[in-house]
């Protein structure tokens, strides 16, 4: 990739936590998956739990929910609906290539991969033009001295012309798609914000619970049982 470009990937939209590429990207980590997993399993456990409490051969299970399980329960909740929902409202682009980097490799990639292909049917079309016998060349007032000469000419004019708007093409794209790309991350301005204050509700209640309020309450109980 040029430098210029590589300069372009660490200066345009920066990662920030409220934009598309973040959330996505928060919300396919294998950690998240295995919580969304977990999340949605939770009810399941319950019924089954109070299936096994109503048979008469079973020993009764007794669960108590203490408010620390009941914050935890609506913390994994809240994330679990923050990384659906930026799953399913991330927009196709991001989703696909994740960070302006890649999206602009892509871009390159594409553009080559055209012009590739131009310049293949090109010759294609050239060489089935020398297999056919051409037009009558009296009616266009060109003899056969000048005939190939001028066709040859003719042929490389229009694939210069074609090259030409091919190339002025792919460089507008790719001169507009830092902006192209910073539109699409910070699209449904209001989806993006209510997913992003989710998780961080979420991971605050979590913080609190597991690295506040257990720590407390483990000391808490250790200092009982040594008096």
């Amino acid at each position: 990739m040029p430098e210029h470009h590589i300069e372009t990937t660490k200066k345009i939209h920066p990662h920030r936590f409220f934009q598309w590429d973040s959330l996505y990207t928060l919300s396919t980590t294998p950690l998240t998956q295995i919580g969304i997993v977990c999340t949605l399993l939770m009810p399941f456990l319950a019924f089954l739990v109070s299936q096994i409490n109503s048979l008469d051969f079973f020993r009764e299970i007794d669960i108590e929910i203490t408010t620390s399980i009941f914050f935890s329960y609506i913390a994994s909740l809240l994330f679990a609906f923050s990384a659906i929902s930026a799953n399913i409202l991330c927009p196709n682009d991001v989703k696909k290539h994740i960070s302006y980097k890649n999206y602009l490799d892509f871009l390159i990639r594409t553009g080559l991969n055209l012009y590739e292909m131009r310049e293949h049917v090109a010759r294609s079309t050239e060489n089935n033009a020398h297999t056919h016998t051409p037009a009558p060349a009296d009616q266009y007032n060109i003899n056969e001295k000048n005939k190939e000469s001028m066709i040859r000419f003719y042929r490389e004019l229009v694939k210069e012309e074609a090259s030409r708007d091919m190339a002025e093409i792919f460089v507008k794209i790719i001169r507009e798609s830092p902006q192209k790309w910073g539109e699409t991350i910070e699209s449904q301005e209001w989806k993006r914000i209510l997913i992003g204050y989710c998780y961080i509700i979420s991971l605050t209640i979590s913080f609190i619970l597991f690295f506040i309020y257990m720590p407390y309450r483990i000391y808490s109980l250790t200092s009982l049982s040594n008096l």
